[in-house]
Order: structure tokens, then sequence, then C-alpha cells
């Protein structure tokens, strides 16, 4: 579960509908809490910010799906994949990082993925 803390209703909603909206409605809901301090109140987010949170959500997010048995995977767990079908692994791999990248305007650093399955560089897309 996905849990943001703002200064504002409106912020709260702003955040929401852009995860929503760059997702494309790939996540439920997240769960917000508001602070009363309202100094940053009644402001759009930057891009700076926009981006930030989509980097700390698909940090979140994609630490927690390669825990999982993933249905593409031949309902395998990414590990189990890429020891029983690596050619089919490095294909998911590859789209699960282009995602991010591609919503995170190519930032989001995905090099925690890289040492966690000691993958291949050759094998992925740059």
């Amino acid at each position: 579960m996905l849990v943001c803390v703002t200064t504002s209703q409106e912020l709260a909603k702003d955040i929401n509908f852009l995860l929503q909206t760059k997702l494309q409605g790939a996540i439920g809901f997240a769960v917000f809490e508001t602070t009363n301090n309202g100094s940053e109140a009644n402001r759009d987010l930057t891009p700076q910010e926009e981006n930030e949170i989509l980097c700390i959500f698909f940090d979140k997010h994609l630490r927690e799906t390669l825990k999982n048995k993933i249905p593409y995977l031949n309902n395998m767990t990414p590990k189990q994949c890429q020891k029983k079908n690596p050619k089919l692994f490095y294909e998911w791999i590859n789209m699960i990082i282009q995602n991010a990248k591609d919503n995170t305007n190519n930032t989001y650093d995905y090099s925690w993925i890289i040492d966690e399955f000691s993958l291949d560089n050759n094998r992925l897309l740059n």
C-alpha cells in the first residue's frame, strides 16, 4: 500500500491524479494523510516533484513486485524465471525497467535491480 503524507487535500488529489494518469490505472488508490502544516497548501507540483514521486512509487512497487510470482513469467518469481527461462526473464525485466524510465523522464535509478539479479548489462536495453 502506498501512503502519501501531504500538506493539503488539494495536493493529495494532485498526487493521486498524477499516479493514476502516468501509471494508467496500474495501481489502486493510494492512502493519503494530511498534516496540519499548510505552508505548502494550494500550490501545484513542480515537474521535479512529480518525477520524484514517480521514482519513489516505482522503487516501492518494483521492490514488492520482484518478490512475487508473476503471471507473465509463467507464475514464477523473477529469480526462478531468471534461472529457468533467462530469455523470458530478460524480456520482462527490460519491459519493467523501460516502463519506469519512460514514466520518470529517464531518471529512474534501476541499478539496484542490476545488483539484485546480477544482471548482464549486454542483455539490458539502454
